[in-house]
């Protein structure tokens, strides 16, 4: 059954409202804030101190994980986490309304979690000393290659921990020398991450970690099960029928399925994929920005309300352009939307005019990239690798051309 993308315009419509309302209405109010007493330390603070102050190492390891959204806040990183695990608790219970199953369905959040954490305190622990040249990184290991290997390789701390202690020695220096590239070419720093970070460090991780002794068995087990998958599927014959198939469990023809994915799409760079963690990262994000202004949006000033409503025009545009895709296959990359339009925010600033020309050019392009990448990776690795290299491919794309029609206007 295949729905037009009219009957999800609304939700689309109360997306770039809120979007509007964000960036004309966050502006003010940061500027009573900043006058005001505040209870969190600045960003600033944070990264200077992270670089030989354990305490500040620790707090900036946590925040870490919001880095992946482009939205590093400690309290973000509390929110995301706490309403991954609403959405587990709810999952787990089959409630209705734990909205968007929560790790792709598979019950895999704590270890998830297990992993991401240890990933950013091991790449906190041997790289943030190199916060004394300015931002670097760390966040790599939090986000995209360990919860990949997580859903590889199943749950249990041996591989959640043993995930995290490889991406976070390996994707680092890689991911430091992509973005240090990208930015030499004038690109934003994250094509470099995706790219190199995560897609090349990907790769060569998932190459090391089958071999580690405690994960051989489980590369064995992994294998047969994909071989049984495949003969499985060419056994299956497809039944006749004139019925038009079903929406996949993942689209609803609601009208406000569009802001719930929205929101959705905010986690899924860590696979829980699932609004209620959406909400609580943003709500995170929020309380972090009314503590301190300062601490939020990386200190400068409206880079907070710039980046959220520059991902609430994104992502939903995204969604709404390729909802016959998210028909057709029950999942697509529009996530990379939302993580491209805050990279432009970042690299080109806080105007009206880069927050609509990204829009567009990320909606179109970046998931677009993200997908045919991810559909051409090799069964041995996860498909992330490839979705984020398509990603960043696309964000450099989209990087030129914004460079282009800036340098015009």
């Amino acid at each position: 059954m295949r729905i037009s993308r009219t009957k999800i315009l609304p939700g689309l419509i109360v997306m770039w409202v809120l979007a509007f309302v964000v960036y004309y209405g966050m502006p003010p109010l940061e500027d009573m804030l900043m006058q005001g007493e505040h209870w969190l330390f600045d960003y600033l603070t944070w990264q200077n101190g992270a670089v030989d102050n354990w305490g500040y190492r620790i707090l900036w390891a946590i925040g870490d994980l919001s880095e992946g959204t482009v939205h590093k806040a400690l309290f973000a990183s509390v929110g995301v986490v706490l309403g991954g695990w609403i959405a587990h608790v709810l999952w787990k219970k089959g409630s209705s309304k734990m909205g968007c199953p929560v790790c792709a369905n598979t019950g895999l959040f704590p270890w998830i979690v297990l992993s991401a954490f240890v990933g950013l305190f091991v790449s906190s622990a041997l790289y943030a000393g190199n916060l004394s040249v300015g931002w670097v990184p760390t966040f790599l290991p939090g986000c995209t290659i360990p919860p990949a290997l997580v859903l590889m390789y199943g749950k249990g701390p041996k591989v959640a921990i043993s995930a995290g202690v490889l991406c976070g020695i390996i994707q680092f220096p890689l991911g430091n020398w992509g973005t240090n590239m990208a930015t030499a070419l004038g690109l934003p720093g994250i094509a470099g991450d995706a790219v190199v970070g995560m897609c090349v460090a990907g790769i060569l991780i998932m190459l090391i970690f089958p071999l580690l002794p405690w994960i051989a068995p489980l590369e064995k087990e992994r294998r047969a099960a994909l071989e049984a998958q495949a003969a499985a599927a060419a056994a299956a014959k497809p039944a006749s029928s004139d019925e038009p198939a079903p929406l996949p469990p993942t689209v609803s023809d609601k009208p406000f399925w569009l802001v719930r994915r929205s929101l959705a799409d905010f986690t899924e760079i860590y696979f829980y994929g699932n609004e209620i963690a959406g909400v609580c990262l943003i709500a995170g994000m929020l309380l972090s920005w009314v503590l301190n202004p300062a601490h939020t949006g990386y200190g400068g000033p409206y880079f907070t309300s710039a980046i959220l409503a520059a991902q609430f025009m994104g992502s939903s545009l995204a969604i709404f352009l390729y909802f016959g895709c998210w028909q057709k296959y029950g999942f697509y990359n529009t996530f990379t939307a939302s993580l491209a339009q805050g990279a432009m925010v970042l690299t080109f600033g806080t105007d009206l005019k880069v927050l609509l020309i990204g829009a567009v050019l990320n909606a179109v392009i970046v998931p677009f990239c993200a997908f045919k990448a991810s559909s051409l990776v090799p069964k041995r690795f996860h498909s992330v690798v490839g979705g984020t290299c398509g990603m960043g491919i696309g964000i450099g794309i989209v990087g030129l051309i914004m460079k282009g029609i800036l340098a015009v206007l």
